[in-house]
């Protein structure tokens, strides 16, 4: 089926934008693929418009003088002539209150600015799609308070849902955007290693040579700042794009928990699917900008713990309850040894809770159905530090101090000695047929080992293939003296 015979009859499309360059521009796209198209340069003189003629939608702007978008949506959605018209609002949506005002104004969509016509095409295929179920909804009315301010939500739910699925489809062209960049980045970090490699071959070369000595040395001196440059450059974007994804992002899962609410009335279970999907990849996706931006602030000094008095066993009991679900689905047990005494140490809750869920994940993904995970912890003075330790120049070593060391046990499918080294750097994925049935980022394990060694601790794996895995780290009691 082409474009056109998409379009159907009655394909024409309103065009309401006060640059009349990208008027035009939108234009000539839609009129390639055979839409109608009429333009107006602001929401003004966009209403007598409609008296002319209904559109098949209406594209609009939201910056425009005289009658910005929302208001021009607003009076669209309260007429009754015209409020079954899909209105498309063309934002930066750089704010929660962009989805909330696009609610209170009864928007249908969200384009992101600027747009991509792949996105924009598909937005319009959907409407067509789905008009005579939007001409089936019922309106309803909610008022909620959002930052200090008042706003009232006057949107359908079909409107709701298709402007969450718009918002999360934004988030994730924004993901493939930073995934893309990410890998450019790996390249070019690999590219300066291999740089850095042949410079220092050729310094061992020049060194005989006293005449271009002095050259090399500068040379060499610049590629390390541009690597340090570099470096740097990463651990920025990294930060960046992943404080520019979680206000979209947020806004997605925080919509999406309304509607699971049923906050809007019941959803059929049609649309409950759709909304768990939403909030179960919207969630995912937060996970892995939460790891990016945490390995980037460890990579680049800036995570800094926040010390406090932490009850071991009532934190490791929250760490359980939070896989048990996925546990029990799998048919895994999950159980945990604690000595009789309490224990309590100074430690950064948060991140002692991430290590945890880290290490339980991977402990239930790699569990086939039936097998067990426990958790199981001691309180020890003076830390031997086994052969299998990751670090190679404390392995054997003895640490002072009083430590309490942790592990997570398993009867999965074990690790090969040789994929133990892979474990915990970051984007690394072993090369079992059982593990790449569940991949994940490859940063779990590499954010793990840098958030137990920035408490002063060590971690180590002990695994045999066919047998399971013992995941063990030991944190000092006390922050005061760290390693």
């Amino acid at each position: 089926m082409t474009t056109a015979q998409t379009a159907g009859n009655g394909n024409t499309i309103l065009v309401v934008e006060d640059s009349p360059t990208q008027a035009e521009e939108l234009r000539y796209m839609l009129e390639k693929h055979h839409y109608r198209v009429t333009t107006a340069g602001n929401g003004q003189e966009a209403l007598p418009l409609l008296e002319k003629e209904r559109p098949f939608t209406i594209i609009s702007d939201i910056m425009m003088p005289e009658m910005d978008g929302y208001e021009l949506c607003r009076r669209i959605k309260g007429d009754g002539r015209f409020h079954g018209i899909p209105v498309i609002l063309l934002t930066s949506l750089s704010a929660p209150e962009d989805v909330i005002m696009g609610l209170e104004c009864g928007a249908d969509y969200f384009i992101m600015k600027p747009y991509n016509e792949r996105f924009l095409l598909s937005r319009l295929q959907h409407i067509q799609a789905n008009r005579q179920l939007g001409e089936q909804t019922t309106l309803m009315g909610l008022e909620i308070f959002f930052r200090g301010k008042k706003y009232f939500i006057n949107s359908d739910r079909l409107q709701i849902l298709n402007l969450l699925l718009s918002t999360y489809e934004t988030a994730i062209q924004k993901n493939q955007e930073l995934t893309s960049a990410t890998h450019e980045l790996k390249m070019l970090n690999e590219q300066l290693a291999e740089s850095m490699a042949e410079l220092k071959g050729k310094n061992l070369e020049l060194r005989e040579l006293n005449v271009e000595l002095k050259c090399q040395r500068e040379a060499s001196q610049e590629s390390k700042f541009q690597a340090e440059e570099a470096s740097r450059a990463k651990s920025d974007f990294l930060a960046n794009m992943s404080h520019e994804l979680r206000t979209p992002l947020n806004s997605v899962i925080g919509f999406s928990e309304v509607l699971q609410d049923e906050m809007f009335g019941l959803l059929n279970e049609k649309q409950r699917q759709y909304v768990d999907n939403i909030m179960v990849s919207g969630k995912h996706l937060l996970e892995l900008i939460n790891d990016i931006l945490d390995l980037a602030k460890v990579e680049s000094g800036k995570m800094e713990l926040e010390p406090a008095v932490v009850n071991l066993r009532n934190t490791l009991a929250t760490s359980l309850v939070m896989l048990q679900e996925k546990a029990l689905k799998h048919g895994l047990k999950l159980s945990m040894k604690l000595p009789d005494a309490e224990i309590e140490l100074i430690a950064d809750e948060r991140k002692l809770k991430q290590i945890m869920f880290n290490l339980l994940s991977n402990a239930v993904k790699f569990t086939p159905t039936g097998g067990s995970v426990c958790v199981s912890v001691r309180k020890v003075t003076g830390l031997d530090v086994p052969v299998s330790c990751l670090e190679p120049e404390d392995c054997g070593r003895k640490l002072e101090g009083d430590f309490v060391e942790i592990t997570v046990a398993d009867t999965g499918i074990g690790i090969g000695p040789e994929q133990i080294s892979k474990l915990f750097k970051a984007f690394s994925q072993l090369s079992s047929a059982y593990s790449r049935e569940h991949e994940g980022t490859g940063l779990g394990l590499a954010l793990t080992r840098r958030m137990v060694e920035l408490h002063g601790g060590r971690v180590w794996v002990e695994s045999e293939v066919g047998k399971g895995s013992r995941f063990t780290f030991a944190i000092p009691l006390s922050q005061s003296r760290q390693e």
